[in-house]
């Protein structure tokens, strides 16, 4: 075994893309003493990684990260804040080493949580989570054609009056997501 994350560190949730070059992009939840957050670590040949870095994140408080490439691109997504509620943000990469600057993918206000994400052989992303929308929890989903700079507006995805939880998603070889 070789360490991606730091020596001492408490890594949590690890979740693993191949990308551009068949490089490897692993991606975890980090405690930093205060608060958690989203740490990535990137390899070329899975033997030496790089350095841990933090992503991106507003409130200081991210968990559950999930992480899809295609087309030269990985995407991560994962539960934020946004300084009062849970959010689902994401963020994206073309060389696992920098990445952009988080952006909002579900709407502000309630509670957003348990992200997930496919994304197609053309480049197409699909998140998919659950959020409180006052009386219970839907699934949600939005989708990206541009690696995660801009989500499309949420969709609800179960109906109304019941509780939806711990939504999964997968993409069919040559085809679209399929979230259940």
């Amino acid at each position: 075994p070789v360490a991606a994350s730091g020596a001492g560190q408490n890594a949590e949730n690890p979740q693993v893309a191949v990308g551009p070059g068949n490089a490897i992009t692993v991606i975890w939840t980090f405690f930093s003493g205060g608060s958690n957050v989203i740490q990535t670590s990137h390899s070329a040949t899975g033997g030496s990684w790089s350095e841990p870095s933090p992503l991106a994140t507003v409130g200081g408080e991210a968990s559950t990260p999930q992480i899809a490439a295609a087309n030269g691109i990985i995407t991560a997504v994962w539960q934020g804040n946004d300084g009062g509620d849970n959010v689902i943000q994401a963020s994206r990469s073309t060389d696992g080493l920098t990445w952009s600057a988080a952006v909002d993918v579900s709407a502000a206000g309630g509670a957003a949580a348990s992200p997930r994400v496919a994304v197609t052989s053309s480049g197409v992303l699909t998140a998919v989570w659950k959020r409180f929308d006052g009386s219970n929890y839907i699934a949600q989903s939005a989708r990206s054609s541009d690696g995660g700079l801009t989500w499309s507006i949420p969709a609800s995805l179960s109906g109304t009056g019941r509780d939806a939880s711990a939504p999964q998603l997968s993409v069919a070889p040559g085809g679209g997501p399929t979230a259940v």
